[in-house]
């Protein structure tokens, strides 16, 4: 069995929550996002100096060996995906890491796929999470999240629904995944829903808390608009959303 792994997901569907539940086990070391050079220097400092996947996984077995620990790293989707569809728009820093997802499938490193079956949520927490500049809060610092309802736009959430509906479904079947996990369930049972990947990974059970905040609420408090938009997606394909 591999020692890496990677948490491979879309923005806003709990790959902070996961990380957090995961790198409490003294046994997983489940670094952020490692390719992604707008986040915080300890999220990129592995990938940004390195040109290739086998350089990449080559650091990080080293430090695997080093620790005696399986080490992770998260990963948003549309990193090294190439295609005209692409709700967040290629960078030249995704397509780099082109190689990446066949690299991982050749060496057998187990892929967690995390994924948010409400895109509608996911899109109202990304508009939120702009619109605050307030990306997560940990529960160690004591901050309350601050609440505010935000407006959404129908045209835009129908073109964000429909581009990422054919990503997801591309994604899936692209890459297959060692464990799948919902975030609904992962909100639900945190520590239920990491010691199932602890036993992919074979390391010991070990009961785990969250150590971020939500920072959602009702969909109807957090958006201002909510009923209009349900009227308006009513009959439509995305009309599940807003059950």
């Amino acid at each position: 069995m591999s020692d890496l792994f990677i948490v491979r997901t879309l923005p806003r569907s709990g790959s902070h929550l996961l990380r957090g539940l995961l790198s409490a086990h003294p046994q997983v070391d489940c670094l952020g996002e490692i390719f992604n050079p707008l986040g915080p220097p300890d999220q990129q400092a592995h990938a940004q100096d390195l040109e290739n996947t086998a350089e990449l996984f080559e650091r990080l077995n080293d430090r695997a060996q080093e620790h005696a620990t399986k080490v992770g790293f998260v990963c948003h989707s549309y990193v090294g995906y190439d295609h005209p569809v692409h709700p967040a728009g290629v960078h030249s820093w995704e397509k780099k890491w082109a190689s990446l997802w066949q690299v991982a499938q050749e060496t057998n490193v187990p892929i967690i796929r995390l994924y948010r079956s409400n895109a509608f949520l996911r899109y109202l927490s990304l508009m939120k999470a702009r619109h605050l500049n307030q990306w997560q809060l940990w529960k160690a610092d004591g901050v309350e999240p601050e609440h505010r309802s935000v407006s959404i736009d129908p045209i835009d959430l129908a073109a964000f629904l429909k581009d990422t509906e054919t990503f997801v479904n591309e994604w899936h079947l692209a890459t297959p995944a060692a464990i799948d996990i919902d975030f609904d369930d992962l909100v639900a049972q945190p520590s239920e829903t990491a010691n199932a990947v602890f036993q992919m990974l074979g390391v010991p059970p070990l009961e785990v808390k969250p150590a971020t905040l939500r920072t959602s609420r009702s969909p109807e408090i957090d958006c201002s608009n909510y009923d209009a938009l349900k009227a308006e997606f009513a009959g439509t394909r995305f009309e599940k959303f807003f059950t």
